[in-house]
């Protein structure tokens, strides 16, 4: 898939042509249509269709202005519980976090957390849970977020992370903030490699204004 050079480039927005598609689709019917009762039907499933076309914008850009909101409660997190993403650079202390095959994360927890409370990754959803220790995140604050998974597939290759993860890796997530909802973070990059992660963090985090992780994969829990 190419991708443009800059996502903050408006470029024209691909969903006006397929919904224009299904207009003429209706009106045709409509207008072989053999009874009233036809023709109605299909006169209000082109409604729909021109009301969806008029809520679309003449032009997208990949990449928007401030990040999106975080979702509250993921995961059941205590209140004012310290993100894996809340603070730049390395942490501390050892840090551990939970997270879902679909990126929705536990807070940081530390090894005494861990040890205190064995079920932990119970209360994440999905599955398959991963075991993460918090290596490093990018200084910038996410001021920028994608604004659909689409755009950000065509920006970020994930071709390294097709794979199903493998412990001793190091895991480049994406701050939930850079994506659409705030809901859940996304692997954008894996290596064996400390320091290649660390670089290629800091890379998506200029390009995009967008803050990344780097986490290593301890291991993972099945939940079922």
């Amino acid at each position: 898939m190419t991708s443009p050079k800059d996502p903050r480039q408006p470029r024209k927005n691909p969903a006006l042509p397929d919904i224009e598609k299904l207009m003429r689709n209706n009106w045709q019917g409509f207008k072989t249509a053999q009874n009233h009762s036809q023709r109605r039907g299909y006169l209000m499933i082109l409604n729909a269709h021109i009301e969806s076309w008029l809520n679309e914008p003449e032009f997208i850009r990949d990449l928007e202005d401030a990040p999106a909101p975080i979702a509250d409660g993921a995961a059941g997190l205590p209140v004012n519980a310290e993100l894996p993403f809340d603070q730049r650079g390395e942490p501390a202390a050892e840090a551990f976090f939970y997270c879902s095959a679909g990126g929705v994360t536990t807070e940081l927890l530390s090894k005494a957390d861990l040890d205190a409370d064995p079920h932990r990754a119970f209360r994440v959803p999905g599955f398959v849970v991963r075991l993460y220790r918090k290596i490093y995140a990018t200084p910038n604050e996410t001021r920028m977020h994608f604004s659909s998974d689409e755009a950000f597939e065509r920006h970020i290759s994930t071709a390294t992370t097709k794979t199903w993860p493998v412990k001793g890796s190091y895991d480049v997530l994406m701050d939930p903030r850079g994506g659409l909802d705030g809901s859940r973070c996304r692997r954008a990059f894996t290596t064996k490699n400390q320091k290649i992660a660390v670089k290629k963090a800091d890379t998506f985090a200029e390009k995009f204004g967008i803050r990344f992780l780097v986490a290593e994969l301890i291991g993972t829990e099945d939940t079922h």
